[in-house]
């Protein structure tokens, strides 16, 4: 879903083309335009983009199209600051650009990480649901926020959890998470990747993990 902003004044709105595959020949045309300089794309509040102040590095750049080429599944070997999360939440962009990806779940092993993670997302415009504490008030959020998007209410939703959480009260509302649903395991080990994929259901198509 998409704010379509004219140069400089006439405005046009287009309503969830950018995830329903007949709009699909819409939105290319219309990213050609804007690449062209004759519109301004942007995206509503809460879906995923890069922001302009940040340059992917050529080795993060890497990363991404190696994570595509292993057809949507994979481990993010970095060093500590190299970038691991800003790699990441640009595969999500890119996802969400290419396949209108709906979801983004990042599950972490510490709540502290969780905090980190949300300030990282909120500079790629997104407005994460924190699932850690009141376990009623995240599901409440989790309950609607799936709810507008299968009833295109709203185009995004972003999630992020601990392994503890994950494992226990979230799981079991992952049925109800759609197919275009990204997930991403932070410092995975700790989690383990055995139980991570058990843990996903199978309609579930892609995910990362961060070591």
């Amino acid at each position: 879903m998409y704010l379509l902003k004219p140069n400089p004044a006439k405005q046009l709105r287009s309503k969830d083309f950018e995830s329903e595959p007949r709009f699909q020949n819409l939105r290319k045309l219309l990213i050609a335009a804007e690449n062209q300089g004759n519109y301004r794309v942007t995206p509503l509040p809460g879906c995923p983009r890069i922001p302009p102040f940040i340059q992917l590095r050529q080795y993060q750049q890497q990363a991404v199209g190696s994570w595509f080429a292993n057809q949507g599944r994979g481990t993010l070997k970095m060093a500590t600051g190299s970038g691991k999360t800003i790699t990441a939440l640009a595969i999500a962009c890119e996802l969400y650009q290419k396949i209108g990806l709906q979801v983004l779940l990042i599950v972490c092993p510490y709540r502290h990480l969780v905090t980190q993670w949300a300030r990282e997302c909120e500079k790629f415009g997104l407005h994460p649901i924190l699932a850690f504490e009141n376990v009623h008030t995240w599901q409440s959020q989790l309950s609607t926020g799936l709810y507008n998007l299968r009833s295109g209410n709203q185009a995004f939703v972003t999630v992020i959890t601990t392994n503890s959480t994950l494992m226990g009260g979230l799981q079991s509302q992952l049925k109800y998470f759609p197919d275009k649903t990204l997930i991403v395991g932070d410092e995975a080990h700790n989690l383990g990747a055995p139980r991570l994929e058990q843990s996903l259901p199978r309609t579930i198509g892609v995910e990362c993990q961060i070591i």
